[in-house]
């Protein structure tokens, strides 16, 4: 596996993460506002769209797979502590 392979899959990872937790900002702020329906909908989509992701990435490699997923933890890591900040 070669450096640039792995270092896109981080970087698709870490996308794929961002999308998905700032989702559940907004999934969040819908059910908030009484629109539960639609943050549900929102949050079944969010799961659905990163585990679909990841079955791809682990169809190309294992090492491709942990790279992504370490791709999502970062943009965790960065966006809980932004909207800690926040909330």
């Amino acid at each position: 596996m070669t450096a640039a392979l792995l270092a896109a899959a981080f970087l698709i990872g870490a996308a794929l993460g961002a999308a998905h937790f700032l989702s559940l900002w907004w999934s969040v702020g819908l059910m908030r506002d009484g629109r539960t329906g639609l943050g549900v909908a929102l949050q079944g989509l969010r799961f659905f769209t990163l585990a679909a992701a990841l079955v791809v990435v682990a169809k190309l490699g294992a090492s491709l797979l942990l790279a992504a997923a370490a791709g999502v933890l970062v943009a965790r890591l960065a966006l809980t502590r932004h909207y800690r900040r926040l909330a």
